[in-house]
């Protein structure tokens, strides 16, 4: 299954975003548009967290998305929890 996305609001300040499937480079994994309309319209936000329980497999594909996600909330100074990302990809993006 390739990469999917579902955003859900847990509270009305906390953005989650639930990954699923594959985020391998080569596969087809959305964009982060839909990240970037709920910004831009919910002033409220001041956090984004993880659930990545359903990821299978991923690769520097789900660094170049989380990498984007990064750049948005600092643009947005809204907080990041990486605490449901992948060990893996939780260092790497503390390293970034």
């Amino acid at each position: 299954m390739p990469g999917q996305l579902n955003l859900q609001f847990p509270s009305p300040d906390n953005l989650l975003v639930v990954l699923a499937g594959s985020w391998l480079l080569t596969d087809r994994r959305p964009a982060p548009d839909e990240i970037t309309r709920q910004l831009q319209s919910r002033r409220n936000l001041h956090n984004i967290s993880f659930d990545s329980t359903a990821v299978t497999q991923w690769d520097s594909g789900l660094l170049v998305f989380l990498a984007r996600v990064y750049q948005l909330a600092s643009e947005h100074k809204i907080n990041i929890d990486p605490d449901g990302l992948p060990d893996g990809a939780r260092r790497m993006m503390n390293l970034a």
